[in-house]
């Protein structure tokens, strides 16, 4: 049980009627209490391949319904474009993207990863995460090595699900990432 938790919902749709705002349309909604539950097992082989499964639970993400709420709201302003208020139809949809900024974007997740530890400096990882809710998931495949005080890491990940789930609603499809970490002792 966690005790109080905000949320930035779009206030069009919490209230009936408008369908732009003219200001910033999202609103810090605070809530008394919530749950964030993790339950997870892991299994390590002596050669270095690893199993990982993990679900969690967490109030303070969206719900399906907050979702498809938004979804809708969206889709019904993107039908004023043309108009003549494209501004602040690109304006209002562009403050809802602020939902994408949610560590989780769903309450209800479920994380599979298989990885090899070499022993060595190369490691690899293939990870899937997967929102029940809506059906959406993140795909990750990666490469890391470590030499020197230097890590390394090139990965590919990639978005999809249901064509109504919050992870197909990322605004790209993939990316490539490198990330390169140095440390040294003072």
């Amino acid at each position: 049980m966690q005790g109080a938790h905000h949320k930035r919902l779009n206030n069009l749709t919490i209230q009936d009627g408008s369908l732009l705002a003219t200001g910033n349309p999202m609103q810090e909604i605070s809530f008394r209490h919530g749950i964030k539950a993790l339950l997870g097992t892991t299994w390590t082989h002596p050669s270095g391949i690893s199993l990982l499964g993990e679900f969690w639970f967490d109030d303070s993400a969206y719900s399906k319904d907050e979702w498809d709420d938004l979804r809708e709201l969206t889709r019904t302003q993107r039908g004023l474009l043309g108009t003549g208020i494209d501004g602040a139809v690109y304006s209002n949809i562009g403050e809802s993207s602020r939902f994408f900024s949610q560590s989780n974007l769903l309450q209800q997740n479920l994380l599979l990863r298989l990885s090899y530890d070499s022993g060595n400096a190369t490691d690899g990882a293939l990870d899937l995460l997967y929102t029940p809710e809506d059906s959406g998931w993140v795909a990750t495949a990666s490469l890391s090595r470590e030499h020197n005080n230097q890590h390394l890491e090139l990965g590919l990940r990639a978005f999809g699900g249901h064509p109504d789930s919050a992870y197909r609603a990322v605004p790209m499809s993939s990316t490539v990432y490198v990330t390169w970490q140095f440390s040294f002792g003072l």
